[in-house]
């Protein structure tokens, strides 16, 4: 699931599928790549291209930082389709097997 306070229709899944791909350096610098749909509460897909860099060289303070490009269809949402977004990237471990992703639309 996910939502979007604060942004009026945004809510619904994530959608089976998708790309993800990891590449880690032999420095253990990682870089994150995934390519995903979510499919809105009214029907209408996102599709999400996120980047994410993991540096986890200092285990106090990791940097788990994304860029997000957003792709919306016409409509209430695609304002979007014109922004930068920004975002984090924790575990949800042990309770799931899954990542929480949390995003920000960057203003002027």
């Amino acid at each position: 699931m996910f939502s979007g306070p604060g942004i009026d229709g945004l809510s619904g899944v994530v959608l089976l599928g998708g790309a993800d791909r990891q590449l880690v350096t032999s420095d253990g610098f990682k870089t994150l790549d995934a390519l995903y749909e979510m499919q809105m509460d009214d029907g209408s897909v996102l599709t999400v291209h996120n980047r994410v860099r993991i540096d986890e060289t200092v285990a106090s303070d990791p940097y788990k930082l994304s860029v997000i490009d957003v792709t919306a269809p016409v409509g209430k949402l695609e304002w979007m389709n014109r922004r930068i977004f920004v975002g984090t990237l924790e575990t949800a471990k042990p309770e799931r097997d899954a990542v929480i992703i949390r995003g920000w639309g960057l203003k002027e």
